[in-house]
């Protein structure tokens, strides 16, 4: 088969068209189609920006409830524990005799902070004082309580009094 003039023309003439189709029309919507990728991309990440965002705004806010519950107010220990142990004598109706300084002790590599207090009131009070002291609150740990009943005798009335030690290792 014999290609004439007018074939070759056409050959040239569609390959031809095939080229400029592709420089006017066919290259730019491949570049637009790359823009587009690259936006949505971005678009995502930005939206992941904002999920993240409000995620860590919750957990901001849940840690700060979770710092009151703690009851981190203050930055001395100490006044921490005196303003915590008014609040719940209050609402137990226990009474604070003593509150002493804290013994430090030197361990190898550790210091050991032991508070005591002297506490009035009936057993199951003291009892819920002696729980919140150790779970409610972030002041150590309860390492020994003493318990000892005293009369009065000028009154004639008997209380219970309970020596709490709150012992912190640093």
């Amino acid at each position: 088969m014999q290609l004439n003039r007018k074939n070759k023309y056409l050959i040239f003439g569609v390959l031809a068209m095939s080229v400029v189709c592709y420089l006017f029309a066919i290259k730019n919507t491949l570049l637009l189609r790359q823009q587009l990728a690259l936006s949505q991309e971005k678009a995502e990440r930005h939206g992941n920006i904002q999920n993240r965002l409000s995620a860590l705004t919750h957990k901001e806010q849940q840690l700060d409830l979770a710092l009151t519950d703690l009851y981190l107010d203050n930055a001395s220990v100490q006044n921490n524990l005196l303003d915590y142990i008014n609040t719940q004598s209050l609402e137990l109706k226990v009474n604070v005799l003593e509150l002493n300084a804290p013994h430090i002790s030197q361990g190898n590599n550790s210091t050991t902070t032991t508070q005591r207090l002297r506490i009035e009131g009936s057993y199951a009070a003291i009892l819920k004082l002696i729980n919140s002291l150790e779970f409610k609150g972030v002041f150590g740990r309860i390492s020994h309580v003493d318990f000892e009943k005293t009369k009065n005798f000028r009154t004639r009335k008997t209380s219970l009094q309970a020596s709490i030690y709150l012992e912190t290792i640093q």
